[in-house]
């Protein structure tokens, strides 16, 4: 499964540097939308969950206060 993140509003103008800060800052991987569009898109990551429960609310737990832990 994935799903589509829109990331306007934690201020970042490049989709790579957001994805990149996620890995660092909050331990859950994403893939900058910029690498699937001939067009100039830097406003979506890419996030694919397992079929998983257990990893699904492990991610999501990683997830709590994410402007705070990117210090936003």
């Amino acid at each position: 499964f994935y799903l589509l993140l829109d990331i306007q509003d934690y201020g970042y103008e490049s989709d790579v540097k957001f994805a990149e800060d996620l890995v660092e800052k909050i331990g859950v991987g994403a893939v900058p939308c910029s690498s699937f569009f001939d067009d100039h898109v830097q406003d979506y990551v890419r996030l694919h969950f397992a079929v998983k429960d257990e990893t699904l609310y492990a991610a999501l737990n990683r997830f709590e206060d994410m402007k705070k832990k990117l210090h936003l």
